[in-house]
């Protein structure tokens, strides 16, 4: 349930930017602390699992849509665009 966790040290906020955490946002960012950079390995389960990292935003994955496609070096993505239903 909502707060009853704590949050980690992962370096930045989620949705920091560039300009506004000194490039520590990225992925690879090396001026974050230790403790963030340890934290930022769960990363490595999640791509382990298939979910493919993005490379600007620590917090952001995709699987199975079109940059997934292509960074996996696959044909194409696993889902595509859909109508919602009219009323």
């Amino acid at each position: 349930m909502a707060g009853e966790g704590r949050e980690l040290d992962m370096g930045t906020a989620m949705n920091a930017t560039p300009e506004d955490s000194d490039a520590a946002c990225f992925a690879g960012a090396m001026n974050i602390t230790a403790e963030a950079k340890a934290n930022r390995a769960v990363r490595t389960n999640l791509t382990d699992a298939g979910l493919q990292p993005y490379p600007f935003q620590w917090w952001h994955f995709s699987l199975g849509d079109r940059y997934w496609a292509l960074m996996q070096g696959q044909p194409a993505a696993q889902y595509g665009p859909t109508t919602w239903p009219r009323n």
